[in-house]
């Protein structure tokens, strides 16, 4: 199991079972977080009465695109939680990626987001939409929400199919505070004292002024 690690909590939208970090400069996620199951994917459908637009793009504006409304969490029709993908990226190595997930990570909390690049299109609404350069995914260990803990696999696959093994922005080491050290020393009138290092240095100068 690698490092306690936080997650930057920016924009949070909450839509039940699952929150996005919503990026309102790019327009895209910068993630999305779910709890994985393996009955958790939804259809939602070629229809664009069955996505809700919750963010700043719609399903028009990838119409006549070529480019497919990829999922981030597999929960929900909202368009904050949809990023655009080739379908070569869509139906290969992301789809890969989801059934891995679902097989080995049914109850775990999994985040996960798009790095974004320099390519821009323009939509059938005149639009100007960033596209990702590839996506990522990273596990925690744990069974509910929350924005922090022990990562048990994490991965990231280039829409050119890719792959590197660092981590996203919004991901950060923790480090567990240790106790802090403790020193043995002589106190006036000669009681022997353990203390930590602020109580032994206000004792060292109580000593100097006696």
């Amino acid at each position: 199991m690698n490092a306690l690690v936080a997650i930057a909590a920016l924009n949070i939208l909450s839509f039940g079972n699952y929150t996005v970090s919503y990026n309102y400069t790019i327009g895209f996620a910068n993630y999305a977080a779910s709890i994985h199951s393996e009955r958790q994917i939804c259809d939602c459908g070629g229809l664009s009465n069955n996505w809700t637009d919750s963010a700043n793009y719609t399903c028009l504006d990838y119409s006549r695109t070529f480019y497919h409304r990829g999922r981030l969490a597999p929960l929900g029709c909202e368009m904050s939680n949809v990023v655009p993908m080739t379908p070569q990226f869509h139906n290969g190595p992301w789809r890969k990626i989801e059934h891995r997930i679902q097989k080995h990570y049914s109850g775990y909390l999994v985040f996960k987001g798009c790095e974004y690049g320099e390519k821009l299109i323009i939509t059938a609404t005149n639009k100007t939409m960033r596209i990702p350069d590839g996506c990522y995914y990273v596990v925690l260990n744990s069974t509910k929400l929350t924005y922090h803990g022990y990562i048990i696999e994490h991965g990231y696959v280039g829409m050119n199919s890719s792959a590197k093994h660092t981590l996203p922005w919004w991901v950060s080491p923790m480090y567990e505070v240790e106790k802090p050290p403790q020193y043995v020393l002589w106190a006036p009138g000669g009681a022997l004292l353990v203390v930590g290092i602020c109580v032994s240095l206000m004792l060292i100068i109580s000593h100097r002024l006696v």
